[in-house]
């Protein structure tokens, strides 16, 4: 027949290739995603529909978390509010950590809640008690733990953010401040936090307050420490910490907006969100009967090598979030900031977790360590080098597929635009 090679030139031609170089040969490992339930995200390299049920489990699915990573202008927060504006109208409860003010004008138009967390009415006290979630292996021994004792830790990642310079022996007396001040308040190891109303729990104020008067007794550890509190309880950041929670969070659609603290220092801005992540675990954990999709946007902002804590926290989150029937969005510019040695352990963990990654265009150097982590194929690689705004690779469990996302001209209204 025609075109036949004859066997002679087979033979002599012919050459052993490994299944791993014929895989190799494909630019990605799937040619499409549909569940048949879901959302529709765009369309693959062939045109089809990329249909995803996030609350699928089983096999390769393990949990319903997302990655997106993306450099500037890439269109990861048009992807991101496309996606949860699909997942609200099937039902979900939505809760977003906005530093950028990119949802409020989505919210308002759905009828959601948007708090702007910066003071006032939408003060959230640090040191009311809640819930903060715990890796697997320690979720007995938390049980035994009590709500104050669990809140305590949170308290540390908290004052280490915002404190950054405190010695051991500040501490330890910052430490024994609050379980004084809790003590005062009529908070013991076994309060139930449900128990207590908003206006019923101390705060920074009192907290500052018993230092000064400590110090009386032991200037040489609580003179400085409460010259330190003084500015979370009088002074400039009184406005976010020094008064009971006031926020009314009672939505299916919730907005924490930080976006006023952008000029704020670094270690206000970072224990802001972390404050306002602790108070939104704390929504998500009180009804688990609710498919419930938790947004931490420019989760960037939560990495400090000095105290990652922080981020271990989100590491946290990610892992337990799957047994509160919840799904962990994690949003965010830069991966290489996950990555530092100082926080790598959790860092790679919460880019690692997720059975969701949406990858768009990425800068040089974030796109050499994503390549690096996720094994990325040479047609990979030259995709997120070269892709168009909404274009990229998008992963769910095992799968790999190149992605277009397209929204539908009826949702653009809820799309286009942040706020102000």
């Amino acid at each position: 027949p025609f075109c036949t090679l004859p066997d002679e030139v087979k033979e002599a031609g012919a050459r052993n290739m490994p299944a791993e170089t014929v895989a190799a040969s494909f630019p990605f490992t799937a040619s499409g995603i549909n569940d048949g339930t879901g959302v529709v995200l765009g369309k693959d390299r062939d045109g089809g529909l990329v249909l995803v049920d996030i609350w699928k489990r089983g096999g390769d699915r393990t949990n319903s978390n997302w990655t997106i990573l993306a450099k500037p202008g890439a269109g990861k927060s048009f992807t991101a509010k496309m996606l949860l504006l699909r997942e609200y109208m099937q039902g979900s409860r939505i809760i977003i950590i906005d530093p950028e003010r990119e949802y409020k004008d989505m919210c308002n138009k759905l009828g959601g809640v948007w708090i702007n967390c910066t003071g006032g009415e939408g003060k959230i006290n640090p040191l009311q008690v809640r819930l903060r979630p715990v890796e697997e292996e320690d979720e007995e021994n938390s049980s035994f733990q009590s709500p104050l004792a669990l809140h305590i830790q949170t308290l540390r990642t908290f004052f280490s953010l915002y404190l950054r310079d405190l010695t051991d022996t500040e501490k330890a007396a910052l430490e024994d401040a609050l379980v004084e001040v809790y003590k005062a308040a009529g908070i013991t190891w076994g309060t139930d936090p449900r128990d207590v109303p908003n206006d019923k729990w101390p705060t920074v104020k009192e907290l500052y307050e018993y230092c000064v008067k400590k110090a009386e007794e032991n200037p040489e550890t609580y003179t400085r420490l409460a010259v330190l509190l003084k500015r979370a309880a009088e002074g400039a950041d009184s406005y976010l910490w020094a008064g009971p929670t006031a926020v009314e969070a009672d939505s299916d659609f919730i907005v924490f907006d930080v976006h006023d603290l952008q000029n704020a220092e670094d270690q206000v801005k970072r224990a802001q969100y972390f404050n306002v992540l602790s108070f939104a675990w704390n929504i998500l954990e009180r009804d688990r009967r609710e498919r419930t999709v938790l947004v931490v946007d420019e989760a960037w902002m939560l990495v400090d090598p000095q105290t990652p804590q922080a981020i271990a926290f989100l590491r946290d989150t990610s892992k337990r979030i799957r047994k509160y029937n919840g799904s962990l969005i994690v949003i965010s510019q830069n991966v290489i900031d996950f990555l530092a040695p100082e926080v790598q352990r959790y860092g790679q963990a919460l880019l690692d977790n997720p059975t969701y990654k949406l990858l768009l265009a990425q800068g040089e150097k974030d796109l050499e360590a994503i390549t690096a982590l996720m094994n990325l194929s040479e047609a990979e690689h030259d995709l997120l080098a070269n892709a168009k705004r909404g274009e990229g690779l998008f992963v769910a469990g095992t799968q790999r597929i190149h992605i277009k996302i397209e929204a539908a001209p009826y949702e653009m209204q809820y799309l286009t635009g942040g706020g102000s």
